[in-house]
């Protein structure tokens, strides 16, 4: 009988039934070269192939066409020693090329106005029953990297929340801001995805991103620190939290940095004239670029894995 699958989880949580595996030996190529889909997935084709021999199932490739690029990923699912208690040995190496940002969100109006191209590559290994219960045991890492590109003016701002500037936006219109680059670097220890390295520079904004994706309990909690490059009117940049489930993960600001901001700003109000109120909201960053060309560098290295079932040694990053 088919596992129900719980309210609100995303990854599939039935378990395989590798007991039958053994029983069958398959070797079969498929390719589709148009799939109908619904317009906020993007995923264009297909092209696998897929081996079963005594209770091992390989796909290898299983490759997807995807916002304008490739998706391509090798899986091997060794059920040889399983009686469908016990785990099966997996592992996953994934590299995703010239992956266009906003085919990747085309849901999302701001996103329209970035170009860009995505890279990536990740190694995983884990044990497990399920895709739920494999994904929530790997280890490894996941590294992405945007070299070049632009992104939206209204986004940035809206990210920094400069009010003013958000207003300017669009009134004037948005605009394409150069994007120098866009990088993660995720080792992920039992599931557990840790944000080693996670920046977005421009010529106007940095913002990096602390925190952890955590793929055993489909949680996000991601803590973004926007910093503005130059003149900002009406700033009340603050941290902004991505958190919550991924089947409804929410966007929310840090009320307090936003309370003594604007608490600043009506007492000078009502002591001074109105002008030196905009003075504490008109913030002059001098913000350092993110180094690029590093962040370029580690993210040509290869991610690692460790075999199924084994944890990564730790890693100390410096930032």
């Amino acid at each position: 009988m088919a596992e129900t699958q719980p309210s609100g989880k995303v990854l599939p949580v039935e378990p395989f039934r590798t007991e039958r595996w053994k029983t069958i030996d398959a070797d079969v190529q498929y390719s589709a070269g148009r799939i109908l889909r619904d317009a906020a997935l993007p995923i264009t084709k297909l092209t696998t192939h897929v081996v079963m021999k005594d209770g091992v199932l390989a796909l290898n490739p299983l490759d997807f066409g995807l916002a304008g690029g490739d998706l391509r990923t090798n899986i091997s699912m060794d059920g040889s020693g399983n009686d469908g208690k016990q785990a099966i040995k997996a592992t996953m190496t994934v590299a995703a090329r010239r992956i266009q940002l906003k085919q990747l969100f085309p849901s999302v109006d701001n996103m329209q106005a970035t170009v860009g191209e995505l890279n990536g590559d990740a190694r995983l290994s884990a044990a497990g029953n399920s895709i739920s219960s494999l994904l929530g045991d790997s280890n490894g890492e996941v590294k992405t990297l945007v070299e070049r590109g632009s992104i939206s003016k209204l986004l940035l701002e809206e990210m920094g929340l400069n009010v003013g500037n958000i207003l300017l936006t669009k009134v004037t219109g948005d605009k394409q801001v150069k994007l120098n680059c866009l990088a993660a670097d995720f080792r992920v220890d039992r599931g557990l995805m840790n944000a080693q390295r996670f920046v977005l520079d421009t010529d106007e904004a940095i913002v990096d991103v602390d925190g952890t994706i955590n793929l055993a309990n489909e949680e996000l909690n991601l803590i973004l620190h926007p910093q503005t490059k130059g003149v900002r009117v009406f700033s009340l940049r603050a941290p902004l939290y991505v958190k919550g489930p991924f089947s409804k993960p929410k966007i929310s600001v840090d009320k307090t940095t936003l309370a003594v901001k604007s608490g600043a700003a009506v007492l000078l109000a009502t002591v001074a004239a109105p002008l030196a109120a905009i003075v504490p909201l008109t913030q002059q960053q001098t913000s350092k670029d993110a180094n690029c060309a590093s962040l370029l560098a580690d993210a040509k290295v290869k991610p690692t894995a460790p075999p199924p079932g084994k944890r990564a040694p730790l890693k100390w990053v410096l930032h």
